[in-house]
């Protein structure tokens, strides 16, 4: 099987990586754990990454080259979260699918990244601002948000809590790199 070009890794991309490898976890949510492994960690452990994802393959060559698409995510992740240009978007489907879909895989992202962020432990980690604390609350309430039908309301609020989600991930990174007084190199431990 040909693998995945990592220059056009995208939400679809990722779904089909996980799917090769028999993962448990989704796109969203593995996007999420990794982004909120980054924000919390001074390193990446990818033990981690494969325990979250769950693989069920036994093809050593599916596993392999699933853990080397993840650390290059990751580094981009890590690249886009710290850019000036912000460039950092969520892993999410695109505005075709239907809106509950949109909606449950932003709650699976937000679940995923506060795995991720959890699972970075928090003993060494300087505490959150009151703002900070106050962003991981609210993942915590996207990931219990649901729709009935599609409206032109919930369109444009998922659109705003969206903005609000990879604004606040920046935030995070920025304030507990700060704290820190961190230059994480975003380099993965073996």
């Amino acid at each position: 099987m040909v693998g995945i070009n990592l220059l056009m890794l995208d939400y679809r991309g990722l779904s089909e990586l996980l799917q090769r490898a028999g993962a448990e976890a989704g796109a969203a949510e593995c996007h999420g754990f990794l982004c909120g492994q980054i924000c919390g960690a001074e390193w990446l452990d990818e033990e981690l990454w494969m325990e979250f994802i769950d693989a069920q393959t036994r093809d050593d060559f599916t596993a392999d080259e699933c853990l080397a698409e993840l650390r290059m995510l990751a580094a981009e992740i890590r690249d886009q979260i710290g850019s000036l240009e912000f460039e950092f978007q969520l892993f999410l489907p695109d505005e075709d699918s239907p809106l509950a879909e949109r909606v449950n895989e932003l709650g699976n992202w937000c679940h995923g990244f506060l795995g991720g962020i959890n699972a970075a432990g928090d003993e060494d980690r300087p505490a959150l601002t009151a703002d900070g604390q106050e962003l991981l609350q609210d993942f915590g309430a996207i990931c219990r948000v649901s729709v009935e039908g599609p409206d032109d309301e919930d369109e444009g609020a998922l659109v705003e809590v969206v903005e609000y989600v990879r604004a606040g991930v920046m935030m995070l990174f920025e304030e507990l790199r700060f704290q820190s007084g961190a230059g994480h190199t975003g380099e993965a431990r073996h």
